[in-house]
């Protein structure tokens, strides 16, 4: 039986399917995890290996990221809390040299798995189950506290999936994202302390791939509640060869809209638009804060702009328009060489 079906939007699988077949990746889009990925079964240069899971929680007011990964010779642990309103910004994080034997990334990002770390520094757990994700981090020195629930976990909910392929023959990336989580997140970073609860939701963006050591990509992302039922949207370009599939989606109550190509562009008064060319999604987005951030570091040299916005417009949801009114979602622009 065919794992995959040709659609308008190019090649969408629909059962699983192992990520390469010899040398040939299997490229395309889905709405499940159908790709099935295993790391130690790569032939690749060393150092080009790059995984992670990064989570973002945000509300009206703050933005809490957590990130657990690696690019094979350095990894990266770490929560930041930043605020959408004035410039209070607390970070904790570990960069471990070689972390691929304490780091172990699970190979299946949809179904339950536990991936932690812990050092002298500082804890960190993700604890994925079928109905809800905790994510915690703990300081060693109890300054730092951090829970978060994430529910909205359901079996049929729908998700992005990619899995591009780069010019250079063994090279790709294999991505999952999940929109409308609904989040619940404590945090205490020493004397501040936050609870976010409303209008809050969560995102997690999987990665796995063999990437070029230079690269750059736009990314863009939120969700929120629109008459009663949730909605997000992923959208992404920049890197890759995207003719078998891009990430481009919307959802709307737990169901995924594919979206062909999406185009930013600038209004005369200043704000964004971002729109695809069939008329299915059209929004204004009005600048709040720019995450300006670097590293430097050896080699590495890497710039992200990630711009948050109030997004509002409408998509069209089965033939009919459905209006979505201001929410807070990003868009980013990031040049990488790792």
């Amino acid at each position: 039986m065919d794992c995959y079906r040709t659609t308008p939007f190019g090649r969408e699988y629909t059962a699983e399917v192992p990520l390469k077949n010899g040398k040939q990746l299997n490229a395309g889009y889905s709405y499940h995890l159908y790709h099935r990925y295993d790391a130690r079964k790569l032939r690749r240069p060393p150092f080009s290996l790059k995984e992670w899971d990064f989570y973002q929680i945000n509300d009206d007011n703050y933005v809490l990221q957590m990130t657990i990964g690696h690019v094979s010779y350095c990894g990266s642990v770490s929560a930041t809390l930043f605020s959408l309103t004035d410039e209070r910004r607390y970070t904790l994080g570990s960069l471990p040299l070689f972390p691929r034997r304490k780091i172990k990334m699970p190979s299946d990002g949809e179904h339950p798995y536990l991936l932690k770390y812990a050092d002298g520094k500082l804890n960190m757990t993700f604890d994925v189950k079928e109905d809800v994700r905790l994510l915690t981090l703990h300081s060693e020195d109890g300054t730092v506290d951090i829970k978060v629930t994430l529910t909205n976990c359901g079996k049929g909910k729908q998700k992005t999936v990619v899995a591009i392929p780069f010019k250079k023959s063994g090279q790709f990336y294999l991505n999952y994202k999940e929109n409308c989580f609904v989040a619940c997140a404590d945090v205490r970073f020493g004397d501040f302390h936050v609870t976010m609860q409303k209008n809050c939701y969560g995102l997690l963006d999987w990665g796995r791939g063999v990437w070029p050591f230079k690269h750059s990509w736009t990314w863009g992302n939120g969700s929120c509640l629109a008459d009663g039922k949730l909605f997000g949207f992923n959208i992404g370009w920049g890197f890759g060869d995207t003719s078998c599939g891009n990430e481009n989606m919307f959802f709307y109550d737990n169901k995924a809209y594919k979206l062909d190509k999406v185009v930013r562009s600038e209004n005369a008064d200043g704000t964004l638009r971002f729109a695809d060319n069939n008329g299915t999604f059209d929004f204004t987005a009005t600048r709040i804060k720019d995450n300006y951030t670097t590293t430097k570091m050896l080699w590495v040299n890497n710039a992200c702009h990630q711009v948050f916005y109030r997004f509002c417009g409408k998509v069209v949801v089965d033939g009919k328009t459905v209006e979505i009114p201001s929410f807070v979602a990003f868009c980013e622009d990031a040049v990488n060489r790792w």
